[in-house]
């Protein structure tokens, strides 16, 4: 069943308290969540009591999902917190009927209670850091979308997607490196029908409730729409090389096209030899250049070899099995863009003309998010020309981040660009505008730098990594820190503001910083409150530790000045004092624990609790943030918890 049937069946249990829809979640997901848990406990019945705990969680916390991760990803993150709670009441109990069978443990066991959870902590390794950064404390700590989003400073938009697609990696990593157990792994001894039971019964509902189970999972995954035999039998075939490959812990790695591509080769010669319908009539390339490998270079749409006309055929079939769902579409194109870059760009050539817009909307999206597609420039070109322009303003949105200029409002500039830079590869093209971009900012007076910075949306330089190019140091190199100065020589906030958050893209130096940062920080008074949030956001990296003096003496100032109105608990807090707070948490110094609990014990604003406390002390600590936690409750903390910490932290006296 697909990541959205079994949303929308949770959410018809959470919704209506369907039980039926409950335990078609459960048939749908535990034989997966129990193999895990052979994983992460030898004792076949333990790995039995996790699932169940797992689903019993999910049950008191249905009201907390909120569909924008996928479930399974949600049920994983509870099945490894719940196995990590188990380890250590286990480790705190003693268990005397245990005690007397004690013995000495297997060379291979204490491997395998080794390599489990670093193997997990690989796999998350593997992934690219946009993906881990929000699957870390999503999968470790339960931290919802929108908490993640507030720590990375992206948007709640941006997380769910990131989470989304990290989850659907992370899914494929993970096989790999997981160590069967030999004896364990698909062996239930109580059985999941039993624990299904359990849970069903748990949350209210007898065993009978599911009867309609299989019916319900079923509509869930076709969405109510009656598929052709040739669809069914094609799903089916996929849904067991899935399984044999997950069974098997032999599936491909995300880098490896090859075993993926054997893959669909498989299923659709299932398909084949059904009663499936005739393959479309033979394509026409829409640009023959464009795939120059693998078509006539000449100009004329000309004859494809076999193999390769056949292959296109496939691929239009898999995306007309629902040719207007942009979601099927984005997974179909997702697939494609796993192959070799020239067979890739010579399938999505060929096929694009017969694509719906709202599928040519979103089938870029795989060649562009991920940046390392060789030929994302020249899909995107494709894009570009396309003839309905909502698919031309996405283009043209994606390729911002490589020419650095917006094309929507001046598409001859584009077609002049694309005659330069279409067949370039993608690093060249990179450096080559980065560096333009900074030369053509240079080049304009003070005043319309200020203008043109003003009109720019934030600086996304996120293309460089995967192509192998760190645009930020092409930046500096160009100059790019000269012309974030002169916009701070300026009077103009909002292009001061968008010059700070840029010189964190840029990974400015600490001269820079300390030149042009430190003094916004100073003076609070005169300063714009959005500037000196952008000042703080500037300094909060683990590298600015050099600055964690002056950041405190902004809370150490902010923390004397009265309350306004002594009436109103719930004034403005001082300015500043939230994002100063955040850049020490982002700065990661434990010797700022004991200097922010000072100045919450002696905060005279009677606003600094939530700032300092959540923003900061909660993040540096772990603890969870609650209104309680207040100045006296963190010092009841420093005196229960400070030997944690290394000794020259222990050792700072903090002032009643």
């Amino acid at each position: 069943m697909n990541d959205r049937g079994l949303d929308r069946l949770f959410r018809r249990f959470r919704d209506r308290h369907d039980g039926a829809a409950l335990a078609a979640v459960f048939d749908a997901t535990s034989r997966e969540l129990f193999e895990v848990a052979c994983h992460l406990i030898r004792d076949p019945v333990e790995a039995e009591d996790l699932v169940q705990a797992t689903f019993l969680a999910a049950i008191r916390h249905a009201s907390e999902y909120d569909g924008s991760s996928p479930l399974k990803g949600w049920l994983y993150g509870i099945l490894w917190r719940e196995g990590a709670k188990a380890r250590r009441n286990a480790a705190r109990s003693v268990d005397p009927h245990r005690l007397a069978q004690r013995r000495e443990p297997e060379p291979i066991e204490g491997l395998i209670a080794l390599e489990v959870p670093a193997a997990v902590d690989r796999a998350l390794g593997k992934l690219p850091a946009r993906y881990r950064e929000v699957l870390d404390p999503l999968i470790r700590e339960g931290r919802p979308p929108e908490e993640i989003a507030s720590a990375l400073h992206r948007s709640p938009g941006t997380v769910r997607s990131q989470i989304h697609r990290g989850m659907e990696r992370l899914r494929r990593v993970l096989p790999d490196d997981l160590v069967p157990v030999s004896g364990l792994v698909g062996i239930s001894v109580r059985g999941l029908s039993k624990v299904r039971g359990e849970v069903l019964q748990a949350a209210g509902f007898s065993p009978a409730a599911a009867a309609g189970a299989s019916a319900l999972a079923l509509n869930a995954t076709i969405g109510g729409l009656v598929m052709s035999k040739g669809v069914v039998i094609a799903g089916t075939a996929a849904i067991s090389v899935a399984a044999v490959a997950w069974l098997a812990f032999e599936g491909p790695s995300a880098g490896d096209p090859a075993p993926l591509a054997a893959a669909a080769s498989r299923a659709d010669a299932v398909a084949a030899s059904s009663d499936a319908p005739a393959s479309p009539a033979p394509l026409a390339v829409a640009d023959p250049a464009a795939a120059r490998s693998e078509l006539d270079v000449s100009g004329a749409p000309a004859a494809l070899p076999v193999s390769l006309q056949e292959e296109i055929d496939r691929w239009l079939a898999r995306f007309n099995e629902a040719p207007d769902d942009w979601r099927h579409g984005l997974d179909v194109a997702e697939e494609i863009a796993k192959l070799a870059p020239d067979r890739a760009l010579a399938i999505m050539t060929a096929v694009w003309p017969r694509l719906s817009v709202p599928v040519r909307e979103q089938a870029l999206k795989p060649f562009v998010f991920y940046g390392g597609q060789v030929h994302a420039l020249k899909l995107l070109d494709l894009a570009a020309k396309d003839p309905s322009l909502s698919v031309q303003a996405r283009a043209f949105t994606y390729l911002k981040r490589y020419a650095f200029q917006d094309f929507a409002n001046d598409y001859e500039s584009y077609l002049e660009w694309s005659q330069t830079y279409r067949d370039m590869p993608v690093k060249d093209a990179l450096t080559q505008n980065a560096a333009r971009f900074v030369q053509d900012l240079r080049a304009l007076p003070p005043e319309e730098l200020a203008a043109r910075i003003r009109t720019l949306d934030r600086l996304d330089l996120e293309a460089g990594g995967p192509a192998g190019v760190d645009l930020a140091a092409v930046m500096r190199e160009a100059g790019g820190l000269q012309a974030l100065s002169t916009c701070l020589e300026g009077n103009d906030p909002e292009a001061k503001r968008r010059a700070l958050d840029w010189s964190r893209t840029m990974q400015a130096d600490e001269g820079w910083l300390r030149t042009w940062v430190l003094p916004s920080i100073q003076g609070t008074e005169a300063s714009d409150p959005e500037v000196l949030d952008a000042s703080f956001h500037a300094l909060a990296r683990p590298d600015c530790k050099w600055a964690e003096d002056s950041i405190l003496e902004h809370l150490r100032q902010a923390a004397t000045i009265e309350k306004p109105d002594p009436q109103d608990p719930k004034g403005a807090p001082p300015r500043g004092s939230r994002s100063a707070a955040s850049a020490l948490a982002e700065i990661g110094d434990p010797a700022a624990i004991p200097a922010l609990i000072e100045i919450l014990l002696h905060d005279r604003s009677g606003q600094m609790g939530y700032d300092v406390g959540f923003f900061g002390l909660a993040k540096l600590t772990g603890v969870k943030w609650q209104e309680s936690c207040d100045g006296a409750w963190w010092l009841d903390w420093w005196e229960k918890n400070a030997r944690r910490l290394p000794p020259e932290v222990q050792a700072i006296q903090i002032r009643r």
